[in-house]
């Protein structure tokens, strides 16, 4: 006897007569393969409540699925809920049970009857659509399901296309036949198809590939904490990006932190669900804090160059005509392609000018063309092409453009609905224009970001999430520079870059090279967590620093040298110090300018500490920009604008060293004073 689920208690009597008791809901006979609740060759009767009965005596809650730049809702899911008497665990145990006793397709169509019934009482003319799970075991067939759902859904006076059925990851690849046909079923009815969970199933590749869905919904795997796990970013950039390339939206499931939210949409991400813009309730409403919608719509804008380099095209309405499209070409469409939307703006698609060129150019496309007796319904030409929100970051549009092989260009959505194109030549000028920045920002010998990276980095620090800024800096670099050689120096600076590097791979933090002997990381961590890592690097640094240094200079504990006055003085062996700036989840805003200015003021006391680290937390902050009830106030300058502000703040303390030209840095070479341009520095003095 095998038992293959584990929710509900049974007492089995086996034939040879032991007696136990098992927890469970589902049995199977290995030796006549029944599944069910009877079994007369080796189980005795279980006696479980009617699931269909269940099914049909179910309430329902909705938990919507937002635009990401918006926040309203574009959709909701519908949730089962079972009585507490219902003798069921919840809706999956109800379906577990029914698929046993062969009652499967008739329980799940009453579990989305009654969504779709709620549903449309309450929608009261909204435009938004209802998503429903499908049970897995449905896609091993059930005959005329897609038309059953169809006739569900116009009883309640859903159109087919407000209807979208989410299909579980099949168990292994080689239910993905099952997963097509019904997808494809679906979609001959006018209904919606999301895959769910993409990203944890065997057989999700090829799902995607053979069910042309019209939504991805990414498992919480790649969602949850996604902005604190560098590797867990690069997955999910993928797949967002695969689903663009396909012409496929993507619905982040379980987002909870405003940080997983906004990165997610920096990802091109098209739809959000999760408690942080909703949670499931019996009526239709998206209600999270003001304060948050506020904070997530402020940073929703078209980024400046896309909207420069955005083409406003007149796209074509899915009701238009093969005629009426032939006529937009012969107008002059250079890009080649045209986009086609439904009522309402929404993308559905695009027509491109090959494809009705070999319709044309065909034995009797002309002919057919010219025949008013004949309709040429433009969906016959339209198919998937590349679409990214608008909102979504540079990096992310031109992901979305190369995964597809010669590509004309891209369609620009905003909140679902077209916003414009960008031509294959204007993703190569985006192509190029940032990888000139990014040669710009880095520091040649590091490789790492510099200061334009960090102010960036530091204005979409987002609140709702702990978070740890931390500035690093050498003690008695100068000395071991002049005594040892310049070539040991940058030994020394590409020693601790690795150091950092390391740490921002295994923290899913940002880290940068300010210039000269200055570094910075932004590390998500709480507080205990930054410290230790901080300390630990500090550690790290200072043992493999001495390895450095001759026998006599480790032994005297540091060397003899000139300072930078010409007299002749001690200097200890070299270290890093730190100052640690801990912002909790729940803060007020701050910006660049009070952030640095708070570490400027950190960074004596880290140098002057015998362990060389200083902490300091939300009071330093708070006092800074003086209120009410916070104790040392003190007024804050910049000394310079950052960036094209207009506002001001404090610069770093210069700590008796020569400050380079304004807007160039150094490279570290031995008889080189060689100037590198770079972007205005958020650190002035260095």
């Amino acid at each position: 006897m095998t038992v293959v689920s584990a929710t509900y208690p049974a007492t089995i009597c086996v034939q040879s007569g032991a007696n136990r008791s098992f927890t469970c809901a589902v049995l199977y006979c290995s030796r006549c393969g029944q599944r069910g609740a009877v079994c007369m060759n080796d189980l005795s009767t279980v006696q479980r409540p009617d699931p269909v009965a269940a099914a049909k005596a179910a309430q329902f809650v909705f938990q919507p699925i937002v635009s990401p730049t918006s926040l309203e809702p574009r959709a909701f899911e519908g949730l089962a809920r079972l009585p507490d008497a219902s003798g069921f665990a919840g809706a999956a145990d109800l379906l577990d049970v029914a698929d046993g006793r062969g009652d499967l397709p008739l329980a799940d169509l009453e579990l989305l009857a009654g969504a779709m019934a709620r549903f449309a009482e309450l929608r009261a003319g909204r435009a938004a659509r209802l998503f429903c799970n499908l049970h897995p075991a449905l896609v091993l067939g059930t005959e005329g399901l897609a038309h059953r759902i169809t006739g569900l859904a116009r009883q309640h006076a859903l159109a087919p296309a407000d209807l979208c059925l989410e299909l579980s990851p099949p168990v292994t690849a080689m239910a993905s036949p099952g997963v097509a046909r019904l997808a494809g079923e679906l979609l001959a009815q006018g209904l919606r198809v999301a895959l769910g969970g993409f990203g944890r199933g065997t057989g999700d590749l090829e799902s995607l590939l053979q069910a042309t869905p019209h939504y991805l919904k990414i498992d919480r795997l790649f969602t949850r904490g996604i902005s604190r796990n560098a590797r867990v970013q690069a997955i999910a950039g993928k797949i967002i990006g695969l689903g663009h390339a396909l012409g496929v939206q993507t619905v982040a499931e379980r987002v909870e932190s405003e940080a997983d939210f906004r990165l997610l949409r920096e990802l091109g991400c098209d739809l959000m669900q999760g408690f942080l813009t909703g949670r499931p309730d019996t009526q239709l409403q998206i209600a999270p804090a003001a304060p948050v919608v506020a904070r997530l719509r402020r940073d929703s804008a078209i980024p400046r160059r896309i909207a420069d380099l955005l083409i406003e095209v007149e796209p074509l309405p899915i009701g238009a005509t093969l005629a009426d499209a032939v006529a937009r070409f012969r107008e002059g469409v250079d890009l080649g392609f045209l986009p086609v939307t439904d009522a309402g703006g929404h993308v559905l698609g695009a027509v491109f000018e090959a494809d009705l060129n070999r319709f044309l150019f065909g034995e009797f496309g002309t002919a057919l063309l010219g025949n008013s007796g004949l309709s040429h319904r433009l969906d016959r030409f339209m198919t998937r092409c590349p679409v990214s929100e608008a909102t979504a970051s540079a990096d992310a549009i031109v992901e979305s453009f190369l995964i597809v092989p010669g590509a004309k260009g891209i369609v620009l959505t905003l909140d679902g609905r077209l916003a414009g194109l960008l031509s294959s030549h204007n993703v190569l000028q985006l192509i190029s224009e940032r990888a000139v920045e990014d040669a710009r920002d880095r520091n040649p010998l590091t490789a790492l970001p510099g200061n334009g990276s960090i102010g960036r980095h530091l204005e979409g620090s987002a609140v709702g999430q702990p978070y740890c800024i931390a500035f690093f800096d050498f003690d008695n670099f100068k000395s071991f520079n002049d005594v040892y050689g310049f070539a040991a120096g940058d030994q020394i600076i590409l020693l601790f870059a690795e150091i950092l590097k390391r740490i921002g791979r295994e923290h899913g933090g940002f880290v940068a090279h300010v210039g000269g002997d200055d570094f910075f990381a932004g590390l998500p961590l709480e507080e205990q967590i930054a410290e230790q890592v901080a300390r630990s690097a500090l550690a790290e640094f200072r043992q493999r620093a001495e390895g450095l240094y001759s026998e006599e200079h480790l032994a005297a504990g540091g060397l003899r040298t000139t300072d930078r006055f010409g007299e002749m003085r001690f200097f200890p062996l070299l270290r890093a110090s730190a100052v640690i700036l801990y912002l909790p989840a729940e803060r007020p805003e701050f910006t660049p300018a009070e952030i640095v200015g708070a570490l400027a003021e950190g960074k004596g006391r880290a140098k002057a500490s015998a362990s060389g680290m200083h902490k300091m937390g939300l009071a330093a902050l708070l006092a800074r920009r003086g209120t009410p009830g916070a104790a040392g106030h003190r007024p804050h300058r910049l000394a310079q604008p950052i960036a094209g502000r207009a506002d001001a703040g404090s610069a770093w303390p210069v700590h008796r060293r020569r400050a380079p030209v304004a807007g160039f840095s150094y490279v570290n070479r031995p008889g080189s004073r060689r100037a590198v341009r770079r972007s205005p520095s958020l650190f002035p003095h260095w």
